[in-house]
């Protein structure tokens, strides 16, 4: 069998016993190289493949200088560059929290050239060794998605992660309440006796279905008493409850009939336990108007008068925002105390915890499998990008729709079987 020769620029490096192949992709003002990719191989077949294609590369414009950036630098850039974009704090803080936990620890010492499927896929099995299925899911995610831009930019010729398949966590369905459930919790809300500072959040967040964000974002001059010259809960009075009572005798007539407007304008968001109030929210379709039945103003009325009990009690020390739901000096409700609160609500209410954000599950799973509202309206309440979103993560089958499906022949076929006798 003929010896292999080695191509110029691959060698064998005895002091480690492995043959070096080397492309210089930058040179000096005088012509010498000053910038080299160089890979070790264990044989010079390897070796030569190796420099055949990235001489290649070269010619075609796709190995140069920024192909020597390490994957560490290339992903400062890459999240300068979402920044730039206007993606949310949020957002942001979760690239962040993931890039620099899961990816740069064991991949970012790499350069962008080093990165091959094999090298990614012993890092995501390194990962789902040490950390969870979804952890290793997102990362693998992420890590893709930057090495996607690596190859718009032409610094790889191909994405290195593409091949490499990490099993998608299964979606699980949000836990949320019956309607008999939410009803027993709006009953304990409505309560003259119950104290807990969750329970007017709570009551709107059932007859609304908006995201936490949201209600904490919520302020007073975004809601309007529809068919009155009323405008905010400031201009709210006594005197005008007596039209939210079910037996009066304005109710539902002509320009007596109650619709709260509410529009969605700010949200309010928590990183590390720090509050950040956001002008507007996520995306466009999230800045939206929703109509609600009137007795939901029963709620906020009695949460201005708690809002009020705390202006005072705050001592000179209030903050104002306009919230409707505010802490005690103003600001936002601290998002652990508000947890922590609303978990013994649900003790208290005696129905199954759920996480404070399912109240918008709730809210989602009944009004569109128990009333049947079309998906485009839901997806417009919700504001939703999409309208599969809610079957996906906030619709949940009940018991009680199980068994609404248990139709006779004649009412869903129109065919009578008449029973046989013995």
């Amino acid at each position: 069998m003929p010896k292999i020769e080695p191509l110029p620029g691959v060698r064998f490096r005895a002091d480690r016993n492995v043959w070096e192949a080397a492309v210089v992709v930058a040179y000096t003002s005088t012509g010498q190289p000053s910038k080299r990719v160089t890979q070790r191989f264990t044989t010079v077949t390897e070796a030569n493949e190796w420099k055949a294609a990235n001489d290649t590369a070269k010619r075609r414009g796709i190995l140069n200088e920024d192909s020597v950036m390490t994957l560490e630098a290339f992903c400062k850039d890459w999240l300068n560059g979402k920044r730039r974009i206007g993606r949310g704090d949020k957002t942001m803080h979760d690239y962040e929290t993931n890039i620099n936990k899961f990816i740069l620890p064991k991949l970012g010492h790499l350069r962008l050239t080093d990165l091959r499927p094999m090298v990614v896929k012993r890092w995501a099995d390194l990962l789902m060794a040490e950390t969870t299925q979804h952890s290793v899911w997102r990362a693998k995610k992420y890590l893709s998605s930057i090495l996607e831009e690596a190859c718009r930019l032409e610094l790889i010729p191909r994405n290195p992660a593409f091949g490499v398949k990490v099993e998608k966590p299964v979606i699980r369905q949000a836990s949320r309440w019956t309607r008999e459930e939410a009803a027993k919790v709006l009953t304990h809300c409505a309560d003259p006796d119950n104290q807990n500072r969750t329970r007017y959040y709570t009551g709107v967040g059932l007859m609304t279905g908006l995201s936490r964000e949201e209600l904490m974002g919520l302020r007073n001059q975004d809601i309007t008493w529809q068919g009155t010259k009323l405008r905010g809960l400031e201009k709210l009075k006594p005197s005008h409850l007596h039209l939210f009572r079910a037996e009066s005798p304005h109710w539902g007539k002509g320009s007596f009939k109650a619709l709260l407007k509410i529009e969605i304008h700010q949200v309010v968001i928590f990183i590390k336990g720090k509050y950040i109030i956001k002008p507007t929210p996520k995306n466009e379709t999230r800045e939206r108007e929703l109509y609600v039945e009137g007795r939901t103003m029963l709620f906020l009325y009695w949460q201005k008068k708690l809002r009020t009990l705390l202006m005072i009690a705050s001592r000179g020390k209030w903050q104002d925002h306009d919230l409707v739901f505010p802490g005690v000096n103003g600001t936002p409700f601290p998002e652990g105390r508000l947890r922590l609160e609303f978990m013994e609500l649900c003790e208290a209410a005696g129905v199954k915890t759920i996480q404070l954000n399912k109240l918008r599950a709730t809210y989602n799973s009944v009004a569109s499998l128990d009333f049947r509202v079309p998906a485009k309206i839901m997806q417009d309440r919700m504001g939703h990008t999409d309208e599969r979103t809610q079957m996906a993560y906030y619709q949940q089958v009940g018991d009680a729709d199980r068994r609404a499906l248990a139709i006779s022949p004649s009412a869903l076929y129109g065919a009578k079987i008449a029973p046989r006798g013995s």
